[in-house]
């Protein structure tokens, strides 16, 4: 005899996320991280975009094996602040912000000037809003 089959789709049963109560916490550490992971695309798509417009314009930034590594850490300086100011748009805590809080200040007629000295401490993970 037969098996008759059915025509009744069944649907997975309830996973951990149905049944285990999630804190505060975890959701916010969840939405951070989809956040992080946001900032870190899109910062692989748009810095070597940069780049390429840099070195287009005739600025060669390319590391030689031979030299120190200025090269490489004015890179890493810039990609830094993009990363910065992209977590600064979801309200997230990144070094640099307070590099340029402290290394630029407005003039007068609006213009920003570069500080001659710089005194850094940054702020510790439970000083962070």
């Amino acid at each position: 005899m037969e098996k008759k089959q059915s025509n009744v789709i069944k649907f997975p049963s309830r996973g951990r996320f149905m049944t285990d109560p999630v804190t505060e916490e975890q959701v916010a550490s969840n939405v951070n991280t989809v956040k992080l992971i946001h900032i870190n695309e899109t910062l692989q798509t748009v810095i070597p975009l940069l780049f390429s417009n840099i070195e287009m314009a005739g600025f060669d930034l390319s590391v030689d094996e031979e030299e120190d590594d200025s090269n490489i850490k004015d890179g890493t300086l810039i990609v830094e602040a993009v990363r910065a100011i992209l977590c600064k748009y979801y309200s997230l805590y990144h070094p640099m912000q307070d590099i340029a809080d402290q290394v630029f200040y407005k003039e007068e007629d609006g213009v920003f000037g570069i500080v001659d000295k710089i005194n850094i401490e940054f702020k510790k993970n439970d000083e962070i809003d």
